[in-house]
């Protein structure tokens, strides 16, 4: 894709930013594109993953989680709350 077809689809996203979830949250490359994507106002990121580890991971790329929703899939009152959002 041509840069400036890039261009406008970052414009349009930025317009009206919507979230995104990113599951293999503790992949630094997923890492990068969250705050990449949170940076240029494209969309919020939701990382899934144990909050300390994320934490540890991306402060040790050099990476802010900062602004970043984080959900983590291992605490049970969480998934319940989430199945009853979805239900």
């Amino acid at each position: 894709m041509g840069s400036d077809v890039m261009a406008v689809l970052r414009e349009r996203a930025a317009e009206s930013p919507q979230r995104i979830v990113f599951p293999e949250s503790t992949e630094i490359n997923i890492l990068l594109a969250a705050r990449q994507v949170l940076d240029e106002g494209i969309a919020q990121p939701i990382l899934l993953g144990a909050p300390d580890e994320l934490a540890g991971l991306a402060a040790g790329a050099g990476i802010g989680v900062k602004g970043m929703e984080i959900i983590d899939l291992s605490d049970d009152s969480v998934v319940e709350g989430l199945t009853e959002e979805c239900a």
